[in-house]
């Protein structure tokens, strides 16, 4: 069986890292259940072995310095920033590592590394910086924080404390909480009077891998208005009909998969793939990239 599921979930957790919108404040969070996915059959197995794949000796080298164990030391990594309505500023972004680490060791670790880090003091921490002004922090035993220093500095002085993710979020192995404040609603409002965008206030989605290694996604928008759910559903409806149509079998049989369920103010989905389904995908996407080779997987 191919690194199916490890990809897709790693790909859905990185990319929005590159674009989300950042200013002060918190209206995003994503978090990535790493110790969870490896304790299912199978799949923690694939995802163990893409990581050592992708790792590079030096990684290696420094992480077992720094006395952390990647496939036992973490337990969670959680991204948080802002989404507004003014320009992306991803030096607000920063992700936040739970586990169980040794201060000491990781802190002795870096400060090895200064060719390249300069270490800066905040309060008791030490910031390790790169010429970017990209780097981390070790906080404690338990979490470490890396990005930008601004951003890492914002979130020292406000502390990790966070409201608890909603009941809908807990267990899954990929979560989303994201609202969108009046100020985006009103400017893509300006820009596409009609697009049902405009009407959404708040979007909670979740991904989990079952043991069977199936994978369940579901969501749950919440609009400004129930008539603002239904017609977001009419629209999904006919959006997916459309794909429907026109797509290969995988894709044609997994979005025949979806279900909308508008209840008052909130639009509920869900979609779940088989692992054959997941696997489909992942190889026809993989021969469309380009330089793939034709019959090759």
């Amino acid at each position: 069986m191919q690194r199916t599921i490890p990809v897709l979930l790693l790909s859905l957790f990185a990319a929005p890292v590159q674009s989300a919108p950042a200013t002060a404040g918190e209206n995003l969070r994503m978090v990535f259940d790493f110790k969870g996915l490896l304790q299912v059959p199978e799949v923690g197995a694939q995802l163990r072995q893409a990581l050592e794949t992708a790792m590079a000796p030096e990684a290696r080298k420094q992480l077992k310095a720094a006395g952390i164990d990647l496939f036992r030391s973490l337990e969670t990594v959680e991204m948080r920033g802002r989404i507004d309505s003014g320009q992306p500023d991803p030096r607000q972004m920063v992700v936040v590592v739970k586990g169980r680490f040794n201060k000491a060791s990781a802190n002795k670790m870096l400060a090895s590394q200064q060719k390249t880090l300069k270490a800066k003091r905040v309060g008791r921490h030490t910031l390790w910086l790169d010429a970017q002004g990209q780097g981390m922090v070790i906080l404690d035993n338990r979490h470490f924080l890396a990005g930008h220093e601004v951003g890492m500095r914002a979130q020292i002085k406000k502390g990790l404390k966070a409201k608890p993710l909603p009941s809908f979020l807990r267990g899954a192995h990929f979560a989303l909480d994201l609202g969108l404040p009046k100020s985006v609603r009103n400017q893509i409002r300006q820009r596409e009077p009609q697009n049902p965008a405009a009407e959404i206030e708040k979007v909670v989605a979740r991904a989990t891998i079952t043991r069977k290694r199936d994978l369940e996604l579901k969501a749950q928008i919440r609009c400004t208005a129930p008539a603002a759910a239904q017609g977001l559903s009419m629209m999904v409806s006919m959006g997916v009909s459309g794909m429907t149509a026109q797509a290969p079998p995988p894709i044609a049989r997994a979005l025949r998969s979806l279900v909308l369920r508008p209840q008052g103010k909130i639009l509920a989905l869900s979609l779940s793939l088989s692992e054959s389904e997941l696997q489909a995908i992942t190889t026809m996407a993989q021969q469309q990239m380009p330089g793939a080779v034709p019959g090759k997987r």
